[in-house]
């Protein structure tokens, strides 16, 4: 449900089902979200303004871990056992790879600026927060060379970007406890 700023609910106008982790558009106008149907999990979006949903994935995997670019343009999600994948948020092209990898690697955040994500790298044993550059190119997101942002023996994830974009908010189990 919408909920406004005076408490007032209104439905969803997404296509029912089991739908989760929803993120909003950076404007509010849109919202992001996996639909898991028929053994699968896509990625739509649903644009509150015209009442519609449009899916950015097409079956065949297990999609997740969404996080929307500083301009609404995108939408970042991890591919099971492919890596991080972009598509654009108006379902204009085919999603494309961002960060290649058979592991487990999950998008958490972007600069403000969006020239850099921050991600969760579970690969072996603890998870470990990496980024990696970003620009855009012919209208989509390329990826530079990630690189280990916290190296620790212990597990780390990554949080948001602090508004100006020089500190990473982030959990650790480096005390016992998360």
């Amino acid at each position: 449900q919408w909920v406004d700023p005076t408490g007032k609910k209104e439905p969803l106008g997404a296509k029912p089902g089991l739908n989760r982790d929803p993120s909003l558009s950076p404007d509010g106008s849109r919202l992001a979200l996996t639909v898991t149907e028929r053994g699968g999990t896509d990625i739509w979006v649903y644009d509150q303004q015209r009442d519609a949903m449009t899916r950015l994935t097409f079956g065949g995997g297990y999609y997740d871990s969404l996080t929307w670019s500083p301009d609404g343009q995108y939408v970042v999600f991890s591919s099971s056992g492919k890596g991080i994948f972009q598509a654009r948020a108006d379902g204009a092209s085919q999603p494309q790879a961002l960060i290649e990898s058979k592991g487990a690697l999950y998008p958490v955040a972007f600069t403000p600026d969006g020239k850099r994500l921050a991600f969760d790298d579970l690969g072996a044993g603890n998870s470990q927060i990496w980024t990696a550059p970003l620009e855009e190119q012919g209208g989509q997101l390329k990826a530079g060379k990630p690189e280990p942002f916290l190296k620790s023996g212990f597990s780390d994830y990554a949080g948001p970007f602090s508004p100006d974009g020089r500190w990473l908010a982030n959990v650790s189990n480096e005390s016992g406890k998360p």
